[in-house]
């Protein structure tokens, strides 16, 4: 069985609202997600988040790894193995409108009204209890 890995990326305006971007297509689309996407071959994580907000929004991102879940609420016998990470983003944002909508930047209270993909409302009210 291979080990399916995604990474996650919690990117920090400077007032501290978390950005999501509304997915365009596959599962979850039309709803609100953090950004990120599996790995390649070979890559670091740390060089997939990098790739990801860079393709996903254009923007440039720095890494710091906040750690890892395991998230089973999919396919309990394969579950994803999550690799968290935070940072600010700088340079102009440029949407692949293949990937992303729009974006938006949510705090705590913003989140309850908003249709957010896969467990990424969860990861947010974890993430947000301990920023």
């Amino acid at each position: 069985m291979d080990t399916k890995v995604v990474t996650r990326v919690f990117i920090e305006n400077e007032e501290g609202a978390v950005m999501l971007g509304k997915r365009t297509k596959g599962a979850g689309a039309k709803q609100w997600a953090l950004i990120g996407g599996k790995p390649n071959e070979g890559e670091e994580l740390s060089e997939t988040v990098v790739r990801e907000v860079k393709e996903e929004t254009g923007l440039d991102f720095e890494p710091l790894y906040i750690g890892k879940i395991i998230d089973a609420s999919f396919d309990a016998d394969s579950p994803w193995h999550v690799y968290l990470f935070k940072g600010k983003a700088t340079g102009e944002l440029n949407l692949d409108l293949d990937e992303i909508l729009e974006i938006i930047y949510v705090t705590k209270a913003d989140i309850d009204g908003l249709d957010i993909a896969f467990n990424h409302k969860d990861l947010l009210l974890e993430f947000f209890g301990e920023s």
